[in-house]
């Protein structure tokens, strides 16, 4: 095993500069997927236009069970818990900001500090305001729209100065490639668009909102990291040619340049790197909508590709944002792949990676409970089982919980979890 995972300081300890000596062992879950849509947000107009097989509901009603799921978190030896705020719950209306909301986030951030965990934070996961979405009369809506920047920074300073006291961890926006495919490319979220050209353009001004945010962030709280979360994945084009892609970094990295930002520093406006990775996803996947993560095949060594290729580009320190295995309403994949084994092979690579040198600091697991997985309820990450489509929202252990605690408490990958839980023989799909 390993001996280059140690731990960081407790949490309310000002961050240190993260690296080496330095490691995060977490979970990752966002706002909406766990609690459901409030009536301000997109989604929920998606939900009651009938475009979704399923509706959110409450979810697996973090909020009501925020005490008890904090706990569990704790009870696997977390020091990391990456959670969203949601902006449409936290400004219903262009402006107002919900107190109840911000009594509420109050209490999840000391929740989660007071059980020894450090908040990592994102700003924005994929739900969006209703009202960002009316027509300004120019033909630009949503995120197409520098309307909508301007709107994003207001609700970021709002944030840091409520907030920043107990959050040293930011990620501005999570997955903008993905969130910019759906909604702009594809059609298939809000605001419905297909084409080019609105793709192109809300996808730039996200990164506009980015460099803002971090501008904001920083201005506030110096000492604070801010960073943008991407998916990445192997992408088969044909046969066996793969393409190992960053779509966000690699395109924004080229739209700073384009537009004038510091062309000589990769890592402008960003102090850290997060990556997204779960497993290579086929063609025919890629373009079902809701997404089927279940399908997707699994590829420990190429997360270690992903990883060396982000390091080459940036030389930032790196944090694993999200790593997680599916099931199809919790059954058994064909392809033999079981949440323990899934863990434990990627911790191990990450534990390569660390021994070749790459500043690998922290590692979330997606995730906690299962949830909704935007539009559907089928597919399962949960450490602990929830069974939201039959109302039953108790949670069950699953054996995962055992081994990703195993795992922390050794700092790392024993020989014993390697002979229990090795990878399968079988290929294929799930």
């Amino acid at each position: 095993m390993a001996e280059a995972f140690t731990t960081v300081p407790a949490a309310g300890v000002p961050p240190a500069p993260v690296g080496q000596s330095t490691f995060f062992w977490g979970v990752s879950l966002s706002g909406y997927q766990n609690d459901g849509a409030s009536p301000a947000m997109d989604w929920h107009a998606m939900e009651q236009s009938g475009r979704l097989p399923n509706r959110s509901g409450l979810g697996p009603d973090f909020r009501g069970h925020m005490d008890q799921d904090l706990d569990l978190a704790q009870s696997l030896g977390l020091n990391a818990f990456r959670t969203s705020l949601e902006w449409a719950r936290l400004e219903p209306e262009p402006g107002r900001f919900d107190p109840e909301e911000v009594a509420y986030v109050h209490r999840l951030l000391q929740g989660i500090r007071k059980r020894g965990m450090e908040p990592i934070i994102t700003l924005h996961h994929f739900a969006t305001p209703s009202w960002v979405f009316h027509n300004k009369g120019n033909g630009s809506i949503g995120w197409e729209s520098p309307e909508t920047v301007q709107a994003y920074w207001r609700y970021v300073e709002f944030v840091v100065e409520e907030f920043g006291s107990q959050i040293d961890y930011y990620i501005t926006f999570n997955e903008p490639s993905t969130l910019t495919l759906g909604a702009y490319f594809m059609g298939w979220t809000t605001p419905f668009r297909t084409g080019p050209v609105a793709g192109i353009n809300a996808f730039s001004q996200i990164w506009d909102a980015h460099a803002g945010a971090y501008a904001r962030i920083h201005q506030r709280d110096p000492s604070a990291r801010v960073s943008i979360a991407e998916y990445n994945c192997r992408f088969p084009l044909m046969g066996d040619l793969y393409f190992h892609f960053m779509p966000g970094h690699a395109a924004g990295y080229l739209m700073q340049q384009a537009r004038g930002w510091d062309g000589r520093n990769r890592s402008a406006n960003l102090d850290y790197i997060v990556i997204h990775y779960y497993g290579i996803v086929s063609a025919e996947a890629a373009t079902k909508f809701p997404v089927e993560p279940y399908r997707w095949l699994v590829s420990p060594a190429d997360l270690g590709k992903i990883v060396k290729a982000y390091h080459d580009m940036y030389h930032l320190p790196i944090l694993i944002g999200e790593n997680g295995l599916a099931t199809r309403d919790g059954a058994v994949r064909a392809d033999g792949w079981t949440r323990e084994s899934y863990l434990v092979a990627h911790v191990k690579e990450i534990e390569r990676l660390r021994e070749e040198g790459i500043p690998i600091f922290g590692y979330l697991h997606w995730t906690l409970t299962d949830n909704y997985e935007w539009g559907s309820y089928s597919p399962r990450f949960g450490l602990w089982q929830v069974d939201i489509s039959k109302g039953n929202l108790s949670r069950q252990e699953t054996p995962a919980v055992d081994v990703y605690r195993e795992i922390i408490r050794q700092r790392g990958v024993t020989d014993d979890l390697l002979r229990r839980y090795p990878p399968p023989r079988r290929k294929g799909g799930a």
